[in-house]
């Protein structure tokens, strides 16, 4: 078995990267936009730092203008991801397809380098088998498919990471180690758990290294690369008295920039929240491959106790020690433990190896029990990838959340379609990129209205949804787009339709949310106050009926399920 293995490995690791990227890029856009992939996409289509909030507010907003080094990073994150979508989006034009296809190849990418990186640590066997748990991980697919910072942060840290053993072996290698260390502190602040997890490393395994000229060129290497971002923050602190987003709130700095935010660390129950972070991936993993990761690790542990320092597991475990500490002190959810994904591939590649090698490789190479080790592995690989496809692929998962699916699936709620229905029937219309230089050219005024029409959106639905979907549009397309109750807000109880008439509009469009599933559940599900939910229903429900009474024409959108989630109301005025 470990003959043929070996003899067809590149074959095997052909096989495993079409598989990865038949999971990631199958149904790619089938989940519309809808979360903080929204907030990433919407700046990356123009490099533009800007969320149309003013909960969270941006350079431009603060100074009326975009100053020149407010261009080297972002206000809540370095900069790196939203030059890739920037770039992705000039190859590929604007569309879901293009912001999620950076992340999609990063998810492809990182299963390559999971192979290498697991080679320099162990073997052929365990490089091959941890890079096909990750491909058929659900939690890697699911990460890969949306448009979080995440995958192309950890395709980053893997790539720094074999740089870094590479560098081991032939110490000219670490300058290309410091550039990949330099791109992956630009990609994301949660990345600094490998910091104390390499250093600790060497001073453990080879403190030598610590002093080694190419170690510390590639060290002044990477803080070059990063030194953007550190004078970016330096500017916010000068003119602002805080640093950004991410950092004001780990230093407990002043948010008043940012009303809509909450900043510092977790405080009080730390060891909580490290067990929590574990306990995390039980709802993200099928059970057996969860239960697999458990006995893998509880292996590890103990066999790094009785062989500590030449240990082939030391670097994994300090891996996995740090990030747990990190998240432990910074917070624990989904999108952040994504980082632990590949480590957590080896760990299971490590144990099952183990496990090979203990029933049959020490006792014995009878047929039956490679037969029966092939079974189970089999069976292992098998349940995990039906538990991917049924969370990531299948429009209608079968069986029951957590269960049979995870709870990070993403559905298709249906903006994807409403935005089709808009661009195909000519309402919208792309001519290109307006260019933002000043935050005069944000707002909305009497004059634009002459010969425009005008967009009134249901202020129920998904905020996220909304930025991309129609604050896009209107801030790089320069469409007349508001919600219903800023509408009613501006133009109080005088009669829309004659004050858009009088200043030339040409038609008016109301788009009603017709499916809670389109809808911002902080507004339309608010359980806390559900007279909050229900005067929000009731608003779109009585701008639908004046737009009836106006004599609007009304289209219906359906999602992919064929369920009625819009309603679009027309109004012809001139």
């Amino acid at each position: 078995m470990v003959d043929m293995i070996m003899k067809y490995r590149k074959y095997i690791l052909a096989a495993i990267i079409i598989l990865a990227a038949f999971l990631i890029l199958f149904r790619l856009t089938m989940a519309d936009i809808q979360h903080d992939d929204a907030i990433y996409s919407f700046r990356g289509v123009d490099y533009f730092d800007y969320v149309d909030s003013q909960l969270q507010t941006t350079p431009i907003t603060w100074f009326g203008s975009i100053p020149w080094w407010s261009r080297l990073s972002f206000h809540d994150a370095p900069p790196l991801v939203f030059l890739i979508q920037f770039i992705f989006f000039k190859l590929f034009g604007i569309s879901v397809l293009a912001s999620r296809l950076p992340f999609a190849l990063a998810g492809i990418g990182s299963v390559f380098l999971v192979y290498l990186l697991a080679k320099q640590l162990y073997n052929e066997k365990v490089a091959l088998l941890a890079s096909l748990v990750l491909a058929v991980s659900s939690f890697h697919v699911w990460l890969s498919k949306i448009g979080y910072l995440e995958p192309i942060a950890i395709f980053f840290i893997l790539l720094t990471l074999y740089l870094f053993l590479k560098g081991l072996k032939n110490n000219k290698l670490f300058i290309w180690f410091g550039v990949a260390l330099g791109l992956t502190m630009l990609t994301k602040y949660t990345i600094a758990f490998i910091f104390p997890a390499i250093f600790l490393y060497l001073l453990i395994k080879n403190r030598k290294v610590l002093i080694n000229k190419y170690f510390v060129i590639a060290i002044v290497i990477a803080v070059l690369i990063f030194s953007p971002v550190l004078f970016y923050n330096y500017k916010v602190w000068q003119t602002r008295g805080h640093f950004d987003l991410q950092l004001a709130g780990l230093f407990g700095q002043d948010m008043s920039d940012w009303p809509g935010m909450s900043g510092g660390a977790i405080s009080g129950e730390y060891l909580q929240q490290a067990k929590s972070v574990w306990q995390q991936f039980s709802s993200s993993y099928s059970l057996s491959l969860y239960l697999v990761l458990i006995v893998s690790l509880v292996y590890i542990l103990i066999n790094l106790t009785l062989k500590f320092k030449d240990n082939k597991n030391l670097f994994l475990i300090l891996l996995l020690f740090f990030a747990t500490v990190q998240f432990a002190f910074v917070g624990v959810n989904d999108r952040f433990i994504s980082l632990f994904i590949p480590f957590l591939a080896i760990t299971v590649a490590v144990g099952l190896v183990k496990l090979y090698d203990f029933t049959i490789a020490q006792s014995g190479l009878t047929i039956v029990k490679k037969f029966a080790y092939i079974i189970v592995l089999t069976v292992l690989l098998l349940t995990e990838l039906l538990y991917t496809v049924n969370t990531n692929i299948l429009r209608e998962p079968i069986g029951q959340p957590g269960k049979h699916f995870s709870n990070n699936r993403w559905e298709n709620t249906g903006f994807n379609q409403l935005e089709k229905h808009l661009v195909e029937n000519g309402y919208f219309d792309f001519k290109g990129i307006r260019k933002i230089t000043d935050s005069d050219e944000l707002g909305l005024y009497q004059e634009d209205l002459i010969g425009s029409d005008v967009f009134i959106y249901d202020g129920n639905l998904n905020w996220f949804s909304v930025l991309w979907y129609f604050s896009r549009w209107k801030v790089y397309s320069d469409y007349i787009i508001a919600s219903a109750p800023d509408i009613g807000f501006v133009l109080g109880d005088i009669d829309w339709f004659e004050f858009f008439k009088e200043n030339g509009v040409k038609n008016v469009f109301f788009v009603k949310g017709a499916n809670d599933i389109v809808y911002d559940e902080g507004l339309i599900l608010n359980e806390e106050h559900p007279e909050v939910a229900l005067q929000n229903r009731q608003i779109s429900e009585v701008v639908a009926q004046v737009f009836e009474r106006k004599g609007a024409t009304k289209e219906e959108i359906f999602n992919l399920n064929d369920e009625l989630v819009f309603e679009l109301y027309k109004v012809e005025l001139n």
